[in-house]
């Protein structure tokens, strides 16, 4: 009634103990459904967690010493090929000598984007040679795939059809001196950084309340 006691391990075996007033647990469904709460939460909330579903994603970010796509008319472009949607992610930013183009691929064509990526930078942008981007002197490239991220297991969640529409709050809905966070809980926005932002703020909200 007054604490919660949150129990964790390192790798190497090491188990500490924090004791606190509240807690935020900002984790998504994937990781949440691994862990042990004690009074435990409601059957129907942890229905709710075990059956929200996870796409995949990957992203790869290459940062290159030109212009990019900043000369270009259109600065985001989205295929049904493996390179899966591209921008450039330098707008608004004062560098003129580099920029940045992010390629993001969900659902099926993830492992695409992986694949098309095991080359590196250079062989993402020799298959945009359309927009005059092959042989674009690069900087380090970097490469994140969410479902293989053991703390994400996915890239964003979404409810497929045994997924009981009305469970949706019971994602969010407060457990004592648990509250809940993470774009899977927002109303508005899931899926997006402005879900995750907006159910920030509501479990702050929820623990001044």
């Amino acid at each position: 009634r007054h604490r919660v006691a949150v129990t964790m391990g390192d790798p190497g075996g090491l188990r500490q103990e924090i004791e606190c007033d509240a807690v935020v647990m900002a984790v998504p469904a994937t990781t949440l459904r691994q862990m042990t709460i004690t009074p435990p939460l409601p059957e129907e909330q942890q229905k709710a967690i075990a059956r929200l579903r996870y796409g995949r994603a990957t992203k790869v970010v290459v940062q290159c010493a030109s212009a990019g796509l900043r000369s270009r008319r259109a600065q985001a472009i989205a295929t049904d090929g493996p390179l899966g949607a591209f921008w450039d992610a330098t707008e608004g930013q004062p560098s003129t000598a580099n920029s940045v183009i992010a390629f993001l691929a969900g659902a099926a064509a993830s492992p695409q984007l992986q694949e098309a990526s095991r080359g590196g930078g250079a062989a993402l942008l020799s298959d945009l040679c359309w927009l005059g981007l092959a042989g674009a002197r690069l900087i380090p490239t970097q490469r994140k795939t969410r479902e293989e991220d053991p703390y994400a297991l996915g890239g964003y969640a979404y409810a497929d059809p045994a997924f009981d529409p009305a469970w949706k709050p019971l994602l969010s809905r407060r457990a004592g001196r648990i509250v809940f966070a993470g774009e899977h809980t927002s109303g508005s926005f899931q899926g997006y950084m402005e879900g995750a932002v907006e159910s920030g703020e509501r479990a702050a909200t929820q623990l001044l309340e």
